[in-house]
């Protein structure tokens, strides 16, 4: 099992995946904000099945259809709720990535 996080803007996804089981970030991206791009990101571990956690911004649904067809598990996190459990002084789009993996991890969502 393989766990992303993906916190979404308007161009771009930052997105940030490690093993169910481990602690090290195993890679760290930003690609476009396309089903294209979600697709090749996630293509890089064929046959492997995927916890993925997005922020309920306002176009959440817009990676969802790719998500869903690819049978990963979609976890959805209120934003307001996840800022209060993550914000931190340096707040940057990594730093975002890697707290959202460490609540997907410890299964906080």
């Amino acid at each position: 099992m393989l766990l992303h996080a993906i916190d979404l803007h308007k161009r771009v996804l930052q997105v940030a995946s490690m093993r169910a089981d481990g602690e090290e970030v195993l890679q760290e991206a930003r690609i476009p904000a396309s089903r294209e791009a979600l697709s090749a990101y996630l293509a890089q571990w064929p046959g492997s099945r995927h916890r993925v956690m997005v922020e309920t911004t306002g176009s959440w649904y817009c990676g969802a259809d790719e998500l869903r067809e690819r049978g990963a598990e979609l976890k959805l996190a209120h934003a307001t709720k996840l800022e209060a459990i993550t914000s931190a002084k340096v707040k940057t789009d990594g730093v975002d990535t890697r707290s959202m993996l460490t609540i997907l991890r410890i299964n906080m969502v």
